[in-house]
């Protein structure tokens, strides 16, 4: 349906066999064999019929020419589609608690119509919207306050229906007594200012509290005092080469009236620290006796001298002292019958 053209071929191979005199072109044939096309069955397409849908099977003789047969698609009745379609209608109730919270339950509700279609087109038949429900809802009891309204109804939800919202409130009872607390974060950051040019930043955090009671419904307060905290002592962490200014921070005490507070430390660096060594340098004589008989005898005389130098610590300047001296040992020559070294020593 497509426009494309499948093929498939079928081909089918007769024989027939002859004798005859060798060097004649005179032929005496056989009968030929006899062969099959099979029975071939068309693809099935969705929404179409195929025609013809099948190609028999068919015996192929010599007498037979070669075959072609074309196969159409012709389209089915349209096919009916069915859906459904949906929409959701939602009913919000906040309940504003006396203390400022306002807890949010949600009813929604789905309806749906189905509807059918003729595939291809989107021309579609509805058929009538369900009915749902918002079911009734309680307000939570809140000790020494009224809330209003106290129930939310159950209530009919069609297509016409439109989402709501209800608020329900407390209304406070009698003076009902109402006790809670306050707090508040009072910080001591101390930075680090580390002699690579690194800061590392420690924060001494204390949470101070006070309680205080209250006439629901009445913003007045009565408070009871703050607590005290501490902000722990600080050591500053060790630096080879240098010192900490200040090397510690104190423990203090935090009150109500403490403001945040920052500490740097520092480093200095310390006297400079005297590096001694040495340096090496090796000096060799060699002395090779050549042998009458051609081999070479060899001595080496090597002499090591040092200087001794002093540096200050993490600097390349080095102070030098003066080189040692060293000695090569004299030397005599062996000898050889018949023969005289020269020279016979060193």
């Amino acid at each position: 349906p497509n426009g494309e053209v499948q093929t498939t071929k079928q081909p089918v191979t007769l024989e027939r066999k002859y004798t005859s005199v060798a060097g004649s072109d005179e032929k005496k044939y056989g009968p030929w064999t006899v062969g099959r096309w099979e029975s071939f069955t068309a693809p099935e397409q969705e929404g179409y019929t195929a025609i013809p849908g099948t190609v028999d099977e068919v015996k192929v003789t010599s007498e037979n020419l070669d075959a072609v047969v074309d196969i159409y698609y012709r389209v089915d009745e349209p096919a009916i589609v069915e859906g459904k379609e949906e929409k959701t209608i939602t009913r919000t109730i906040n309940v504003h608690l006396p203390n400022g919270e306002v807890q949010t339950t949600r009813q929604p509700v789905t309806l749906e119509r189905k509807y059918t279609s003729v595939a291809g087109s989107d021309e579609k038949k509805y058929g009538p919207w369900t009915v749902g429900r918002w079911e009734s809802f309680t307000a939570p009891e809140q000790e020494g306050y009224t809330a209003i309204p106290g129930t939310v109804d159950k209530v009919k939800v069609t297509s016409e229906s439109l989402d709501a919202v209800v608020d329900i409130y407390y209304r406070a009872d009698e003076s009902a007594i109402v006790e809670g607390k306050e707090e508040k974060t009072i910080t001591r950051t101390i930075n680090v200012h580390l002699p690579n040019g690194e800061v590392q930043t420690t924060k001494q955090p204390v949470t101070l509290e006070r309680k205080y009671t209250s006439v629901a419904g009445n913003d007045e307060k009565k408070y009871g005092p703050w607590t005290v905290g501490r902000w722990e002592s600080f050591t500053a962490p060790e630096q080879e080469g240098y010192t900490a200014i200040p090397g510690t921070v104190d423990e203090a005490e935090v009150t109500s009236e403490s403001l945040d507070a920052v500490v740097d430390i520092y480093y200095r660096a310390d006297e400079p620290a005297i590096v001694e060594g040495k340096e090496e340098k090796i000096i060799t004589r060699t002395i090779n006796v050549h042998l009458p008989n051609g081999e070479v005898q060899t001595t080496k005389q090597p002499v090591t001298l040092e200087k001794k130098y002093t540096s200050v610590a993490g600097s390349d300047e080095k102070k030098y002292g003066p080189w040692t001296v060293g000695r090569w040992e004299s030397f005599t020559a062996p000898e050889q019958e018949d023969y005289t070294a020269i020279p016979g020593t060193v």
